[in-house]
């Protein structure tokens, strides 16, 4: 439980309080004061600009390192959270002290939060910006990991793969509908079986084609004959799909060494470690031999 000071804790104890929150974000040399105060407060030697559309989601205070992220948001305003400050990124990852004020009497405050500044949102004219725990830059990965799977971008620089390659997508039309997320595909002939599964669609045609290619994943790509596919997706179509529909399958990776081998011969830039013990391996411990293992 946190130690409070006697003075606020004597605040705290009076029928009528006056408090409000202070917000001070810093990165680099920049430094924004806010409070959700009607007026300005001059508060540890700063002066924080009054932002009576300041609000904070309920925080309360942790010694321990657990990172029980919560969220601000206020109207995006010239004087404050811009649009060129938001633009220029210099909210996230920015270090943000959050108080508790008395604002008749700044001396007596409480220091709320303080951390780091994560994902910034801008919604009907708002800005929002999850607020972190301080342990939270300790979640990064720095350098590279040890893991089995790749871990470039696909198509990426470290990737090595020309994703405009024709290779690599193929154009059809909806030939029969199943249900609403499954159909059948004509393809140019040659196309293997199984070789979209894990890539992304992209509608050319139809009710769907404001859809983003992130949200339209293949599960399975089944071959019929040389040129119907049978097509299944993770997630249901936000609008019907309709005979006819144009759309492209574009190729995917699961990340492994074979299918970086096997798939796209490209396993000299293979960026994991696929000669790591699995978990048969790591699990395995020695047996205590009984009677029973001779019967």
């Amino acid at each position: 439980m946190q130690d409070l000071d006697v003075s606020w804790k004597a605040h705290l104890a009076l029928n009528v309080t006056q408090i409000c929150h202070c917000l001070k974000i810093t990165k680099g040399e920049i430094s924004l004061f806010l409070t959700g105060h009607d007026r300005s407060i001059l508060f540890l030697e700063n002066d924080y600009l009054p932002d009576e559309n300041l609000q904070v989601a309920p925080a309360k205070f942790s010694r321990n390192l657990f990172d029980d992220a919560f969220e601000i948001s206020t109207f995006i305003d010239d004087n404050a959270l811009s649009y060129d400050l938001i633009e220029a990124d210099h909210l996230q990852d920015a270090q943000y002290c959050l108080y508790q004020v008395n604002w008749h009497l700044p001396d007596e405050y409480n220091l709320l939060k303080q951390g780091v500044v994560g994902d910034v949102y801008i919604e009907d004219a708002r800005v929002k910006l999850n607020l972190h725990g301080i342990a939270k830059p300790l979640e990064k990965s720095h350098n590279r990991l040890l893991q089995e799977r790749c871990d470039a971008q696909f198509g990426g620089d470290r990737c090595n793969i020309d994703m405009g390659l024709a290779v690599y997508h193929k154009s059809g039309q909806v030939s029969l509908l199943k249900t609403s997320h499954s159909f059948e595909i004509e393809l140019p002939s040659g196309v293997e079986m199984g070789y979209f599964d894990g890539g992304s669609l992209e509608w050319q045609s139809g009710e769907n084609t404001d859809l983003g290619v992130e949200k339209l994943r293949i599960a399975r790509q089944y071959k019929l004959s040389d040129t119907i596919h049978s097509i299944t997706l993770h997630s249901t179509m936000k609008h019907p799909i309709a005979l006819e529909d144009e759309l492209k399958l574009i190729v995917g990776c699961d990340k492994s060494f074979a299918t970086c081998r096997d798939k796209f011969a490209n396993s000299v830039e293979f960026r994991g470690f696929d000669q790591m013990p699995g978990k048969d391996f790591k699990f395995t411990y020695p047996q205590r031999i009984s009677p029973e293992n001779f019967e």
